[in-house]
């Protein structure tokens, strides 16, 4: 089984490749960006290592977000990471 930064790196990878496609689906004003963070949290519930789940989240600010959306981010990192804890179970 991968590990939670390995689903982190994959995703961004996937994304990256057909980066347009993805952007229409509605992530780039902050309520979508919000939800971009819920549905990566959600996918996070498969890793039961919860410490490095926590470090996967903490790095996930840099990695994923602002790589993905910029550098003028629409939520600091708290927001996001707060974003991404309220979909683990």
């Amino acid at each position: 089984m991968e590990t939670s930064r390995e689903y982190m790196l994959k995703l961004k990878e996937a994304i990256q490749s057909n980066y347009q496609n993805w952007r229409s689906h509605n992530y780039t004003d902050l309520p979508g960006q919000k939800k971009f963070a819920r549905e990566f949290g959600f996918g996070l519930n498969d890793f039961k290592d919860r410490k490095e789940v926590e470090d996967t989240i903490k790095s996930s600010y840099s990695t994923l977000y602002i790589c993905l959306f910029g550098m003028s981010p629409l939520m600091n990192a708290k927001e996001w990471m707060d974003e991404i804890r309220s979909e683990l179970r």
